[in-house]
C-alpha cells in the first residue's frame, strides 16, 4: 500500500508521535508511507530524522480549498492508495480533495479527542461525508462522540493509541529496586492545559503531604512550568518539582512510587500506558478514555474527574498498601503490554486499511 498521512499540527504532542510511530512501523511491514506535513514544524523535521517522505503542506485553516488542490496533486504524484487525516484541519482538507475529482482514493480520519463535535452546517458536512470511509477513534468516548455527531457507528473503529513497549522494558526493571518508601515520589506527564486536571491535582498535594510531608511530586510536559505561581499561592512550591518537556520519561518513571493522571478531560491517554508498561501503580480520572486503559481495582484505581478530595485518599491508599499497589502495577502492566503493543495495534489498523480500499476496488 502506499499511504498519504496528513497533518497541520507544529509541535510535538502525543498525537504527532503516534503518527510517527505508526508510520515507521507501516514503513518496516513494507509499505509506502508518505507525510504531508506543515513545512518548518517539528513533525516534519522529527520525520526526515526518522528517514520518511515528506511533502511540507500548509493549512492556514479547515476547507482551505489550495491545500486541498496540493493535497490532491500528491496523491496523483505518488500513486496514493489511501489518505489519512490525523487532525482537524486535515480532515477537512482531506474531504475537500476528495471531491475535486470523480474518484479519490478512501478518506480514513482519527479522532483524538472526546470534547463534542460542533453543531454547525460546516461540522456537519466534515463529519458525515461519504467520502470518508472509516473513523478510527483512539477510544470508545471518541466513538459515542461521533456516533452523537451522526456518523454511522458502522463507520466507526476504536483503535487505541500504541506504546513502544520495549523502551520502559529497563525502567521496570529499575524500578524492582525502588526502595518502597517513604519518601515517596509522584509524578504526571502531560503537557500543560485545563484537560489535564493539573490543578485538581495541586489541591490534592496539601493533603498528601500532610500524612508524608517528605514526598516530591514532578510535572513533566511542556508548558508545567506556569504552574509555578499556582503551587506558591498553595504553599507547595517547595514539594514539586516542575521538568517541562522530557524526552526521557522512561529515566522518571523508573523513580516513581505512584503515577497520577488527574485529567478533567482526555483522550486515550498515551502517557498513562507508558507509566503501566514501566510497571508504576496508577491513580486516574474516571473520563474520556482513560476507563479503557485502567480497569478499576485491576490494573489501577479510578476516581471522579474534578475531585481532589478523593483523589488525594486513592493516592494515600496506595502509598500506605505497598502490597495492593504492586499487584495492580503487575496486572496493568500485563494488560498494557498485551493491549496496547505498536505492532499488534498497527496491525488493526492495517486491516483498516485494507477494508476501505478492498471495498473501493469492488465498486
Amino acid at each position: 500500500m502506499t499511504l498519504l498521512f496528513v497533518s497541520e499540527s507544529r509541535g510535538w504532542s502525543g498525537g504527532v508521535n503516534q503518527i510517527l510511530l505508526t508510520a515507521c512501523e507501516l514503513r518496516r511491514r513494507g509499505h509506502r508511507v508518505v507525510l504531508a506535513l506543515r513545512p518548518g514544524g517539528v513533525p516534519l523535521e522529527e520525520a526526515r530524522v526518522r528517514g520518511l517522505e515528506v511533502i511540507p503542506l500548509a493549512m492556514r485553516q479547515d476547507y482551505d480549498v489550495p491545500a486541498a488542490i496540493r493535497l490532491r496533486r500528491a496523491c496523483t504524484a505518488i500513486g496514493a492508495d489511501l489518505i489519512h487525516a490525523h487532525h482537524p484541519k486535515a480532515h477537512a482538507v482531506a474531504v475537500v480533495a476528495a471531491h475535486l475529482g470523480l474518484s479519490s482514493p478512501p478518506v480514513v480520519v482519527t479522532r483524538r479527542v472526546v470534547s463534542r463535535v460542533s453543531d454547525n452546517p460546516f461540522s456537519r458536512w466534515k463529519y458525515r461525508s461519504r467520502r470518508v470511509a472509516r473513523y478510527v477513534a483512539v477510544c470508545r468516548a471518541a466513538k459515542a462522540g461521533l456516533v452523537a455527531a451522526g456518523v454511522g457507528a458502522d463507520r466507526v473503529e476504536v483503535v487505541p493509541s500504541a506504546v513502544e513497549v520495549g523502551r520502559f522494558a529497563e525502567a521496570w526493571r529499575r524500578r524492582q529496586d525502588l526502595p518502597p518508601g517513604p519518601p515517596f515520589r509522584i509524578g504526571l506527564v502531560g503537557n500543560s492545559s485545563w484537560r489535564r486536571g493539573h490543578e485538581v491535582m495541586l489541591d490534592a498535594i496539601p493533603r498528601i503531604l500532610g500524612r508524608y510531608p517528605d514526598t516530591r511530586i514532578a510535572f513533566v510536559g511542556r508548558g508545567t512550568e506556569r504552574l509555578r505561581p499556582l503551587a506558591e499561592a498553595r504553599g507547595i512550591s517547595s514539594a514539586i518539582d516542575l521538568l517541562g518537556e522530557r524526552r526521557d520519561v522512561p529515566d522518571i518513571l523508573a523513580g516513581l512510587h505512584l503515577f497520577v493522571m488527574p485529567s478533567v478531560e482526555e483522550g486515550i491517554a498515551t502517557a498513562l500506558i507508558e507509566a503501566q508498561c514501566a510497571g508504576v501503580p496508577c491513580v486516574a480520572s474516571d473520563t474520556g478514555g482513560i476507563p479503557d486503559v485502567v480497569v478499576h481495582d485491576e490494573t489501577g484505581v479510578l476516581v471522579p474527574a474534578g475531585d481532589s478530595g478523593r483523589l488525594a485518599e486513592a493516592v494515600l491508599a496506595l502509598l500506605e498498601k505497598p502490597d495492593r499497589s504492586a499487584t495492580l502495577a503487575a496486572n496493568g502492566r500485563t494488560r498494557a503490554l498485551r493491549e496496547f503493543g505498536l505492532e499488534h495495534l498497527v496491525g488493526r489498523l492495517e486491516a483498516v486499511y485494507e477494508d476501505c480500499i478492498g471495498r473501493r476496488s469492488r465498486r
